[in-house]
């Protein structure tokens, strides 16, 4: 299929902000500190959809202008991708997505494939 691919974004809130107003997604857990950590988590949150779009960024890298007519991903996120968080996304050649933080903490596995 390929060699693994590899892309590392460090997030800040800023991004996380800027993606919010792309979308429309207003979740009080994107943009308030206070909010997300009585909630458990370590700080705001990352939108699941801001990273799965880093990830495609992969497979267009991997297959070109195929990926964008025969593209297929699948994802699951395991874990929260917060603000100084650095998101690891890892494409390996059997078409296995996988993505950390920190010190390896998994918080995205799935699968890119292009369809037949």
């Amino acid at each position: 299929m390929g060699e693994r691919l590899t892309r590392t974004v460090r997030f800040t809130q800023a991004m996380i902000d800027a993606y919010g107003a792309f979308n429309g997604d207003r979740d009080i857990l994107h943009y308030d500190e206070e909010y997300a950590r009585a909630r458990g988590y370590r700080g705001t949150i990352n939108h699941g959809l801001h990273s799965l779009a880093l990830a495609a960024d992969l497979g267009m890298r991997r297959h070109g202008p195929a990926w964008l007519e025969r593209g297929r991903v699948s994802a699951k996120w395991t874990g929260p991708v917060c603000p100084g968080d650095e998101l690891t996304i890892v494409l390996e050649e059997d078409g296995t997505l996988r993505a950390t933080v920190g010190d390896g903490q998994v918080v995205m596995v799935g699968e890119m494939t292009l369809a037949e």
